[in-house]
């Protein structure tokens, strides 16, 4: 009201009450007229107050804060392990799909030929010449063959897909946990009556929960096995060298299975510390200390405190002087 007042005083004194509208200057005039009332009753209880009692009045404050605090902080702990859960399934379910992807791929990179040999080549062609007979002695053999380039341009796509999966399901996961935070938390001060609705300033709540998030927002790229160089191969291979190229392609899978299930461990992790670490709850309340720091001076200053209501009763007397 005082702040409203000094606002206008300059308009007033010139003269231009005809700017504000009538109902507008008689409220402020009985505002004006009331609050020498209200500092005056205030002074007086002030006056009449105990120091213990304004230190009753401190400690009740900040145990209320820190109860407030620690409920808040518990709520978003709880909201924090359940995203965190949600997180680190979806990642391994990604994580099996293209493992799937990989391995079907492998599969179907590979396949058999026949090879045809004549161990008696020498004696069959003597044969041919001599008798004019075709030899029909040939033994056959199976040999396995696999495409290494598919393979590992595989291999290649699952290691750079992974990372790019997994921002993604942060993202999605962070989409919409700002609502959940400030359900939960109201949902948490009701519950344990902490703090009255009232009391609770909801646009501070938001702005506590989108600075957590904040928090949420940037990782590392997952460290997983590069590719390793016995699988940098190209074409088809055929026989010993394809069994050699799939063992090792497989022994990398599981490399890769086991990395990748670390890492998601590491980055729920991490999620779940960060947003714990956010303090919501001290975002939330914070306002509360420069209260507190007002009622420790008034303990520790009452002279100057009684000072203070002395100078606002001068001044809101000034003010009145105008309206």
């Amino acid at each position: 009201m005082l702040e409203q007042v000094r606002g206008r005083k300059q308009v007033i004194t010139e003269e231009k009450v005809n700017a504000f509208l009538e109902g507008q200057v008689r409220a402020l005039r009985e505002s004006v007229e009331g609050a020498p009332g209200v500092v005056s009753a205030n002074r007086e209880a002030f006056l009449k107050t105990r120091p213990e009692d304004l230190e009753e009045k401190l400690s009740a404050m900040q145990s209320g804060r820190e109860r407030a605090i620690r409920v808040t902080n518990v709520a978003v702990g709880d909201i924090a392990e359940d995203a965190g859960g949600s997180l680190r399934s979806q990642i391994n379910s990604k994580a099996d799909e293209l493992f799937g992807n990989a391995q079907n791929a492998a599969e179907q990179s590979k396949d058999y030929e026949v090879e045809y040999t004549d161990p008696s080549f020498g004696r069959k062609a003597l044969s041919l010449i001599t008798f004019g007979l075709v030899s029909a002695e040939r033994t056959s053999t199976t040999v396995q063959t696999i495409d290494a380039t598919r393979i590992r341009s595989e291999l290649e796509a699952f290691h750079s897909s992974f990372s790019t999966q997994m921002v993604t399901i942060v993202d999605r996961t962070r989409q919409g946990l700002r609502s959940t935070i400030e359900t939960g938390v109201l949902a948490a001060l009701r519950e344990y009556k902490v703090v009255e609705d009232r009391d609770i300033d909801t646009s501070r709540l938001a702005q506590a929960c989108r600075a957590a998030l904040r928090e949420v927002s940037e990782f590392d790229d997952p460290e997983l096995p590069p590719v390793p160089s016995r699988l940098m191969q190209n074409g088809t291979l055929r026989g010993s060298d394809a069994s050699r190229f799939e063992s090792a392609a497989l022994e990398y899978l599981h490399e890769l299975r086991k990395a990748a299930s670390q890492e998601a461990r590491k980055l729920t992790r991490a999620f779940e510390e960060r947003l714990k670490a956010a303090d919501v709850g001290a975002r939330l309340f914070d306002h509360y200390e420069e209260q507190l720091n007002g009622l420790r001076a008034q303990i520790q200053e009452k002279e100057k405190t009684l000072q203070r209501y002395d100078e606002l009763l001068a001044e809101l007397k000034e003010l009145q002087r105008h309206v």
